[in-house]
């Protein structure tokens, strides 16, 4: 790939990165690989300091605010269908990619 040139893809695209070697090996050389995260600046995080426990454990309380809680089942039971529809999704994203030819790779 020439000098100053930068090539970008979605995060959705899996990648994998073969062996490298300099094309001519009495010269010096390196790549560098710059992940770059688009974050919307408008939007507002939400921090530890505005946010209640999230472990029955930790409030110490008499339980009455653990009602809107979830327990270890509930959240197991909610991880598991999440990474089902990343998989689905995933599986989705393979077959659009699968389709689509990118020239200009070796």
């Amino acid at each position: 790939m020439p000098p100053g040139r930068l090539i970008s893809f979605p995060n959705a695209f899996q990648r994998r990165m073969g062996p490298l070697q300099l094309q001519d090996k009495t010269k010096p050389g390196h790549c560098r690989f710059l992940t770059v995260s688009l974050v919307d600046p408008t939007y507002r995080l939400c921090s530890t300091r505005n946010v209640p426990p999230q472990q029955t454990g930790w409030t110490g309380g008499d339980g009455a605010e653990s009602a809107t809680q979830m327990d270890l089942g509930e959240a197991l039971e909610l991880r598991e269908d999440l990474v089902k529809e990343h998989a689905r999704k995933d599986e989705g994203v393979f077959e659009l990619a699968s389709t689509l030819s990118f020239s200009g790779f070796s």
